[in-house]
């Protein structure tokens, strides 16, 4: 929208320097031909005219003709000051346009920040993760060995009890076959 407010206020801008340069042609033009006229004073309208019809004639055309010039220069004069306000306009809106970029560039950059702030808590979350896993894994897997181990230790122990109730049943069966002495070889 202000892009469209400062292209709108430039073609304003355009005609109304070309409405100037216009106005500023017919005044030079009038000035030259004013020039080229000579200066003409109320005493030499009174002089030159053969009557006084002649005089008033003359007097009310040179009155339209200043009259004319006046206007001109009173339209000249608002249409520069109206020139002038639209550049101001113009300047203010252009102003208001960097004003706004420099904060819209200011909101991108902070969020490019969050997003890399964003980021590295990512990467971090992400590490820790990892590194949560691995010692997962590595307990597990210790977990894992003290289960074989275990297992290593109660076929063990149990080889171990088989092995003392065997060899309790042999000492058993020896005693309760033997006479109860003890043979002593010489």
């Amino acid at each position: 929208k202000l892009d469209e407010s400062i292209n709108e206020t430039g073609v304003q801008i355009d005609k109304l320097n070309a409405q100037i340069a216009n106005t500023q042609d017919v005044l030079a033009e009038r000035m030259r031909a004013s020039y080229m006229a000579g200066e003409t004073s109320m005493l030499e309208i009174l002089l030159d005219s053969s009557d006084f019809e002649s005089f008033l004639t003359r007097l009310e055309l040179l009155s339209a003709v200043a009259k004319r010039d006046n206007e001109l220069i009173s339209a000249y004069n608002s249409q520069i000051d109206e020139s002038n306000k639209l550049v101001e306009q113009l300047n203010t809106q252009k102003q208001e346009q960097v004003d706004k970029q420099a904060a819209v560039e200011a909101d991108r950059a902070k969020v490019v920040d969050s997003r890399a702030q964003v980021q590295a808590v990512r990467n971090s979350v992400d590490k820790k993760q990892d590194d949560v896993q691995k010692k997962r894994d590595n307990i597990n897997s210790y977990i894992s060995n003290l289960d074989q181990e275990s297992a290593e230790w109660r076929i063990a122990v149990s080889k171990i009890q088989a092995q003392q109730e065997e060899f309790n049943k042999q000492q058993n069966s020896s005693l309760s076959k033997g006479d109860g002495t003890l043979n002593k070889s010489d």
